[in-house]
C-alpha cells in the first residue's frame, strides 16, 4: 500500500502499541532464551529492535490507513515528514549545483516530488514517539551502567539499540 500525501495523526501511536506488544514479548523470550554470549546477545536483540521498530511502524500505517482511509491535513494540525525524508530532501536539494544542467530541472521536479508524496505526520504524533524514545533510552543507559556495570558508551548503546522489554527485565534483575 502507498502512503503518497497520506497524513498520520497520534491515533496512530493506538495501532503502533497494538503491533508493538506482541513483538517486545517476543523479544523479551528470544532475549532469554539466547545463552549468555556476552555482548553478542545484546548485538542479536537489538537487529531484532530495529526490524520490529520498522515493522510495527509499517503494521500501523496499514492499520491506520485502513480503517482511516487516505487522511488529508486536519485544521489546525501541524504535519511534518520523517527526519529521515528530510534529511534525504536537504542532502538532494544541496547537490543540485553539482546536476549537469541539462538534467537539473528534472532532478528539482524529482526533489520537490519527494517531500510532496511524503507520508506526513503529526507534530503531537512525532513529538510523543520521540518522548517514548528518549526516555526508554535513559532508563536503558542509566540500567546498563548502574546494573550492568557497563561503561558510559556501551550503557549509551545499551539504551538505544534495546528494547524496552529487555531493559525492564534487567532493570528488575
Amino acid at each position: 500500500m502507498a502512503f503518497e500525501n497520506q497524513h498520520f495523526d497520534s491515533r496512530m501511536l493506538t495501532y503502533q502499541t497494538m503491533v508493538n506488544l506482541p513483538l517486545q514479548y517476543a523479544q523479551l523470550s528470544m532475549y532469554e532464551d539466547l545463552e549468555d554470549i556476552g555482548n553478542q546477545k545484546y548485538v542479536c536483540t537489538a537487529l531484532t529492535n530495529l526490524g520490529a521498530v520498522l515493522l510495527s511502524t509499517r503494521a500501523a500505517q496499514d492499520i491506520f490507513s485502513w480503517i482511516h482511509g487516505l487522511q488529508s491535513a486536519q485544521k489546525d494540525t501541524t504535519y511534518i515528514v520523517s527526519p529521515f525524508t528530510e534529511y534525504i530532501y536537504d542532502h538532494t536539494n544541496a547537490s543540485l549545483k553539482n546536476v549537469h544542467p541539462a538534467n537539473r530541472q528534472n532532478t528539482r521536479d524529482s526533489v520537490k516530488n519527494i517531500m510532496e508524496t511524503a507520508p506526513k505526520y503529526s507534530a503531537a504524533y512525532m513529538n510523543t514517539n520521540v518522548f517514548a524514545f528518549v526516555c526508554s533510552a535513559a532508563l536503558g543507559a542509566a540500567v546498563a551502567n548502574r546494573k550492568l556495570k557497563m561503561s558510559p558508551i556501551q550503557a549509551l548503546a545499551y539504551g538505544l539499540s534495546q528494547p524496552t522489554s529487555v531493559i525492564l527485565r534487567d532493570l528488575s534483575q
